[in-house]
């Protein structure tokens, strides 16, 4: 909700005193956070097509209203992943592409998503399953099992070491890999 997050944008910079200097954040394409939400202090925007002149538009109009862009998360074949069958690049090419336009911070969405509450499940090993988000809905040849948000890995750059939930899958390791 643009007018929403507008609102509270302008309610933190009218603030009085140490509030005002709270930055406001939302994760938002940025090419709507400047047209729609011009108080916002940081947009951290996630994967898009576009048309180039515009993004780079996007960015000066940004910088102009004193707006940080973020970025947030991956997805092919826009550009890097952080699941695990991305290529062993994939990867990289999100700080790359940061480091290129001046994008200061990467905001990972989640480390530890052995819960997938949003695929409508529970808890689960990621030792023994790919799956760690969406909903798993269809097989096929070409692209194997999918569905929607279905990711393998996603969510999940920490392991863990000690599992007491899964003690099939217990490590015995003191930490995470």
């Amino acid at each position: 909700d643009y007018a929403q997050t507008q609102a509270w944008a302008e309610t933190i910079n009218g603030l009085e005193g140490l509030g005002s200097e709270m930055p406001s954040f939302a994760t938002a394409d940025f090419l709507n956070a400047v047209r729609e939400m011009p108080d916002l202090d940081i947009a951290c925007t996630t994967q898009s097509f576009g048309n180039t002149s515009e993004w780079l538009q996007a960015l000066a109009k940004g910088k102009e209203l004193g707006m940080k862009l973020w970025y947030y998360n991956g997805g092919h074949p826009a550009h890097g992943v952080t699941c695990t069958e991305g290529d062993a690049v994939s990867f990289r090419t999100i700080p790359w592409a940061m480091y290129k336009h001046n994008i200061e911070l990467y905001f990972y969405w989640m480390s530890t998503y052995y819960t997938n509450y949003q695929g409508g499940e529970g808890q689960f090993s990621v030792f023994t399953r790919a799956m760690t988000f969406g909903k798993h809905q269809s097989d096929s040849e070409t692209m194997g099992q999918d569905g929607w948000m279905y990711g393998n890995g996603d969510g999940v750059l920490l392991y863990p070491g000690t599992d007491k939930l899964f003690p099939e899958d217990d490590y015995g390791a003191w930490g995470p890999f």
